[in-house]
């Protein structure tokens, strides 16, 4: 096992849990040497410890553990440190002190130091703190006085063999660090835990979490202090109920002063001691007292006595001032020397009767000397230091005579003092003269006499009953301060209960399980018109209609059943006044803290004002489906009637629109047309004349040339007539269907630019002019060059012609921008720029700003033309007076020819 596990360590794996326990059982049963140990300590230093190590750790030394099981009616509440060797003195010491001083019961788990100067054993025992304890002397300790110092080598083997060797080789592994703090015997899960270094915050929290602390407060202080810190910044992570909150504070949040580390170091363990003395007599004020009171605050909001760092400081200043924390000191002091030594008690004689030996024993001892009884004596001793009770034993005068150890812790004072000393002067002043007066009475009328009374911050009930025919008297003193307070905050809870209960606008009732009333509240004994008194015992027959009785009934009977809340609605008439009320009544089954099943609470919700606004809600809403059919009829035949308008202007638009081309049609052909008309009505006349003169035998020659010169000119005017029609169709083709003759290829958009733009050059050149082509950068695509050309040309040339009339020394530049495989190709000019109604037509058919110069077809073929052939887009912005910019935007790599539909 050692090897593996060695070679484990030396790969830097992680260890089992079953792995981790074997290496546990190993050294609690002794079964590795100094230098093995030694060997496992590196290994797990060396490789680091993950949580859930950390957690198998702490859980397997847990179950070697010696067991502290205190009575007690909260959680046990544990401060401590991990040790960071900044040697400052015994603050989460102080801070335990402070935290039992205001009722929480503290399980202080300790050694002594290994890193620093002083451990927390080390300065218990300078304080006077008698360490070596039987496990029920703990547990007698923190039932007692609320405090109990448990010593770590004492109540773990683990710990009592690792401990000495990690001293030794003067390092700190896990079981120092971590494992310590969290494997205490009396099970604490609350916890002020400080960690020296920040990367063992979250470790720890995780496995606080896992060992199901109710609530801790993990914190790093400033340079490795291990608590919350005076000298800086402290951060905070806080575990409750499974949720962690993380935040950090600092001195100054809470009017405390920063100090040095100096200002709260000690050196020697009696150094820390006087300091704490101190502190609690309220000699000592400075960065000392800051800390334990910034520690405490920290302690008694795990131990839920303040809700936050102000409030806690507030608190624990006011323990300490009070002297309740140097009281809680000495009794701890007091209580472990008494507990160690178990001081005989002084001989009383006829205190009790000393005849309990039976005839019967005799020959029973003498067959088994084991079966000898104790002396009376002891037992009687036995019987007093076991007693949780104050006892005095008082003669006639009321000295004391005997006393047990719960008695000393009371008054302040061991058993040894207390004897022969009037009892009535060992009370406070206040309490004397009625104590006197109770002895008194006792004496005089041989009666029992018992009374509560506050003594210090307790509550006792005291007894005194007379014994051994008065000759002597018992002073029994319980402390019933805890027992009170819990009465109170029972009694705090049911009248809290009781108010909430019948405030509540609701009818509300407890039923056993054969359905009789065991309670309700005031506004159901207004429904059954009967007070509770007379309720208790009935069942729902007694009272209700019949039909709702048995409703009720039924319910009831189904909640039992099925051990589930079962809800329902009636109408209910109240018998005090006769008004009624629509309730929601949901009826749940309520069980003892054994879980058996005992009867049936219900609840009782008017819910008249839902209800009414229901039923409303619903005729409303039939009489609106009703409407809405009625408008969805006289809609439905008002969108039948709208899409037969829409038809019809759909009809008028496509007529209008054909008119309107059929009109540029017939504008644009009307001038060759009529070119080619006049030109061939002259030719025919001429050719008339010429025959006749040819058929009468007049024509000359000179006649004929003139008539074959004019034939000529009139024929050429025909023919270049008829070439312009033909170019108008071909361009209104293009129109209507964007359909360039061209395949698509590969091209360079630089090398086509260039062309139109030198094509352009000396018409631009003529008009004075510039063209600037910024085209750098190769641009290549694989689309349909003669579209791209037709597009650059068309524009250049309507810069040329439209955007510098009038105007001279104009520009226009050429612009390209690629961004994710798309091209944004601008021609932009200088010159007059467009309006915004001439933006809106721009790309119209036969719209023209200048009519007289072109046809108003460029643009529309150019937009038809990007968006058809290339799959992209063609648009303009313009400014009047400024210039305009056109944009063509297209894919570099074209989608394939798409007929515009």
């Amino acid at each position: 096992m050692f090897r593996h596990l060695l070679q484990q360590l030396s790969v830097k794996a992680e260890l089992t849990a079953a792995e981790i326990s074997l290496l546990l059982s190993a050294i609690a049963n002794d079964e590795l040497n100094d230098t093995q140990l030694a060997a496992v300590l590196m290994g797990l230093l060396l490789k680091g410890v993950t949580p859930a190590e950390t957690t198998a750790i702490v859980q397997a030394m847990r179950h070697y553990s010696v067991p502290i099981q205190p009575k007690v009616p909260e959680d046990l509440l544990d401060t401590c440190g991990t040790g960071g060797g900044l040697s400052t003195f015994n603050i989460s010491t102080a801070s335990a002190f402070v935290c039992a001083a205001a009722g929480i019961p503290v399980a202080k788990h300790g050694s002594r130091s290994i890193s620093s100067l002083c451990g927390s054993a080390d300065v218990l025992q300078a304080l006077g703190v008698v360490l070596k304890q039987a496990p029920r002397a703990i547990e007698q300790m923190i039932e007692q006085i609320g405090i109990g110092f448990i010593h770590a080598p004492d109540f773990n083997p683990v710990m009592r063999r690792v401990l000495p060797v990690e001293a030794s080789l003067g390092i700190k592994t896990i079981f120092y660090t971590l494992v310590g703090p969290l494997i205490n015997p009396a099970q604490a899960r609350r916890h002020l835990l400080g960690v020296f270094r920040q990367d063992l915050v979250e470790p720890t929290a995780y496995v606080a979490d896992k060992l199901e602390f109710s609530r801790a407060m993990i914190v790093h202080g400033l340079d490795g202090v291990d608590e919350l810190s005076l000298l800086g910044p402290t951060q905070i992570l806080e575990l409750e109920n499974g949720q962690l909150t993380r935040y950090q504070i600092c001195p100054e949040d809470f009017g405390l002063q920063r100090c040095k580390l100096a200002d709260i170091g000690s050196q020697v363990p009696l150094e820390s001691a006087e300091l704490l003395r101190a502190i609690f007599a309220g000699k000592l004020h400075g960065p000392a007292r800051d800390a334990v009171l910034l520690n405490s605050a920290g302690a008694l909001m795990m131990g839920h006595r303040a809700a936050n760092f102000a409030e806690g400081i507030q608190l624990a200043a006011q323990l300490i001032d009070e002297g309740k924390v140097t009281r809680k000191l000495r009794e701890l002091v007091m209580m472990s020397h008494d507990l160690a030594a178990q001081p005989a008690t002084p001989a009383v004689k006829n205190v009790v009767a000393t005849g309990v030996e039976s005839p019967t024993v005799a020959p029973l001892a003498a067959a088994d000397p084991a079966l000898v009884p104790p002396s009376a004596e002891r037992i009687w001793q036995g019987i007093l230091e076991s007693a949780p009770d104050g006892i005095l034993v008082l003669n006639q005068q009321g000295l004391v005579l005997v006393s047990n150890t719960a008695a000393g812790r009371l008054f302040e004072l061991s058993p040894a003092h207390m004897f022969g000393h009037p009892y009535c002067t060992l009370l406070p002043a206040d309490l004397q003269l009625q104590h006197r007066q109770q002895l008194a009475a006792v004496q005089q009328q041989a009666h029992i006499a018992q009374w509560e009374e506050r003594m210090h911050d307790l509550q006792l009930a005291q007894r005194l009953i007379p014994i051994n025919d008065g000759d002597n008297i018992l002073l029994i003193s319980r402390d019933i301060t805890a027992q009170r307070r819990l009465e109170a905050s029972e009694q705090n809870k049911r009248a809290r209960l009781h108010t909430l209960i019948e405030t509540l606008p609701d009818l509300i009732w407890l039923q056993d399980k054969a359905g009789r009333y065991l309670n309700c509240n005031h506004r159901f004994e207004r429904f059954f018109g009967t007070p509770e008194a007379l309720i208790k015992g009935r069942r729902d027959v007694d009272f209700l209609p019949a039909e709702l009785a048995a409703a009720l009934f039924q319910s009831f009977e189904l909640a039992l059943r099925e051990k589930r809340a079962v809800l329902s609605w009636q109408w209910i008439t109240f018998a005090g006044d006769g008004h009624q009320e629509y309730v929601e009544i949901i009826q749940t089954p309520f069980f003892d803290h054994h879980g058996v099943l005992n009867g049936v609470m219900g609840i009782a919700r008017d819910v008249t004002a839902f209800k009414t606004t229901t039923d409303e809600l619903t005729r409303h809403r039939d009489q609106l489906e009703l409407i809405v059919a009625e408008r969805t009829k006289g809609l439905s035949q008002a969108v039948t009637q709208l899409r037969q308008m829409q038809n019809q202007l759909i009809e008028a638009e496509k007529l209008s629109a054909l008119g309107t081309v059929v009109a540029g049609i017939s504008h644009e052909m009307n001038t060759p047309v009529g070119n080619i008309l006049t030109a061939t009505t002259a030719l025919q006349g001429d050719v008339a004349t010429i025959a006749g003169q040819l058929a009468g035998g007049i024509l000359s020659r000179t006649t004929l040339a003139a008539h074959l010169q004019n034939s000529a000119q009139m024929l050429d005017l025909a023919v270049r007539s008829a070439q312009q029609t033909v170019q108008l169709i071909n361009n209104f083709k293009q129109v209507a269907t964007a359909q360039i003759a061209e395949q698509r290829r590969h091209f360079s958009l630089n090398e086509l630019v260039e062309q139109k733009v030198q094509a352009m050059l000396p018409i631009f050149e003529t008009l004075s002019l510039t063209v600037q082509n910024q085209l750098l950068a190769p641009i290549g695509c694989d689309s349909f060059p003669a579209a791209v050309g037709q597009i650059v040309g068309q524009l250049l040339q309507n810069c040329a012609q439209h955007a510098f009339v009038k105007r001279s020394n104009g520009q226009v530049v050429v612009q390209a921008l690629v961004e994710e495989k798309q091209l944004q190709l601008s021609i932009s000019d200088n010159g007059c720029g467009m309006t915004t109604a001439q933006q809106i037509r721009v790309f119209d058919p036969f719209f023209s700003a200048n009519m007289s110069n072109g046809t108003g077809l460029g643009l529309p073929i150019c937009k038809r033309l990007a968006s058809g052939v290339l799959g992209g887009e063609l648009t303009v912005s313009s400014q009047a007076g400024v210039g305009s910019t056109f944009t063509l935007t297209m894919p570099l790599v074209a989608p394939g020819y798409r007929t515009h539909s």
